[in-house]
């Protein structure tokens, strides 16, 4: 059909966009080649960042997103469901960048800052075509018990941040370990803040993976 081709030719196109355009803006986040405002830095300290952390892995699912679509296409077939899950776990994490910025990092340090530079590709840009894409893809539908495997990258951040923290202490600012202030108002609080980010990339996981699944016509991955 040719709504199928047209869909399949903007996936392709998208998905090679991302895995292009997010390596570009990490070098020049990385070179310092320009502002790239608060919640950033040069060289390999920008892989300090969550939100670059997600966006390079965003690069490397569309990447290989790409690479089996072009394979997909030339025989008429799908994207197996390991593909989806990568896509959409990579979708669910950019999009809890952007809701983390658009509902706390913005409002604390000012949304001017939040979207300078390289951030406005990160923060904003990104996430949206990430997000977007997902629903262009063509494949297995991603059944309900992939879903954990959302928590699969912010489990492993949290892990580095909670260990930077505990072994070099939280420091003062601007220096601190505590780059995203989720240690502000005291560990309580801080713990919320951490349930509050699983709750939004768990919310997001839910929703690119129905959103997906009803795009797709196909018969339903087993779920057992």
């Amino acid at each position: 059909m040719r709504s199928d081709r047209v869909r399949m030719i903007c996936s392709v196109a998208l998905e090679a966009f991302i895995a292009v355009a997010v390596p570009v803006a990490w070098c020049v986040m990385v070179l310092g080649i320009s502002d790239n405002g608060l919640l950033s830095a040069k060289g390999l300290e920008t892989l300090k960042y969550f939100t670059v952390q997600s966006n390079l892995f965003a690069a490397a699912a569309s990447a290989i997103a790409f690479v089996y679509e072009l394979s997909a296409a030339k025989d008429g077939g799908r994207l197996p469901v390991w593909v989806v899950d990568l896509r959409i776990v990579a979708g669910a994490g950019l999009m809890l960048t952007f809701l983390t910025v658009a509902a706390f990092l913005g409002p604390l340090f000012g949304y001017a800052s939040m979207f300078l530079g390289t951030n406005l590709w990160f923060h904003l840009i990104v996430p949206f075509l990430c997000a977007g894409g997902v629903f262009l893809l063509r494949g297995a539908k991603m059944p309900k018990k992939h879903l954990p495997f959302a928590f699969v990258p912010i489990a492993l951040y949290t892990v580095f941040y909670l260990s930077n923290i505990l072994i070099n202490g939280i420091g003062t600012r601007p220096h601190s370990n505590d780059w995203y202030n989720l240690l502000n108002w005291g560990v309580g609080v801080g713990l919320f803040l951490y349930a509050a980010l699983i709750g939004l990339i768990v919310g997001a996981c839910v929703l690119l993976r129905l959103g997906y699944n009803r795009c797709n016509r196909v018969e339903k991955t087993p779920e057992a």
